[in-house]
């Protein structure tokens, strides 16, 4: 699964989700971290990171070091736009219905400044089962000073992560 942050200038956070309709979220009890780009601001990376984990929990999944039930995968650009590739689509269903590439083919799609992705995998199959956006997630530009960064976003990046996990088609513990 792939979480990608990147910060721009924007005011209002549109949350996007898409996932496949026919899998039963609530078979998932455990996570656990995959690839991915860390925030070159170790003090944001950290910060979404934890917001993910506290607001997964809280949908009763728990973190496990590896091999959880869903992998995640975060990736941030800060002061770039990014283009993310992912190879191993796939939901054994028809990519029409869900509007998840199925098969096993890679794809790559461009990721803006200022914008969360969050990719959930299924920890079997490696299938992707879970996508959201957060777009317009950071107001402000990137400093020299990473704990004034991490100060001034700190609220908009917790709304981002709430707004995306509450979207996870599961419910709480």
């Amino acid at each position: 699964m792939t979480i990608l942050l990147v910060v721009s200038s924007a005011f209002a956070q549109k949350v996007t989700v898409n996932y496949d309709k026919s899998i039963d979220f609530n078979k998932y009890k455990t996570f656990s971290w995959a690839r991915g780009i860390p925030a070159k601001n170790a003090l944001i990376n950290m910060m979404i990171v934890e917001g993910l984990e506290q607001e997964l929990s809280k949908k009763g999944l728990a973190k496990v070091d590896r091999n959880g039930d869903l992998q995640l995968s975060l990736s941030v650009a800060v002061d770039v736009d990014l283009q993310v590739t992912h190879g191993g689509w796939g939901n054994n269903g028809s990519g029409l219905m869900t509007g998840i590439p199925s098969g096993s083919t890679s794809g790559a799609w461009d990721v803006r400044r200022g914008t969360i992705v969050l990719d959930m995998l299924d920890g079997t199959s490696q299938n992707l089962v879970w996508h959201g956006a957060a777009s317009d997630t950071l107001s402000h530009a990137p400093t020299t000073d990473m704990n004034k960064d991490a100060k001034r976003v700190e609220k908009q990046v917790k709304k981002a992560v709430e707004k995306l996990i509450k979207k996870f088609p599961r419910s709480g513990s």
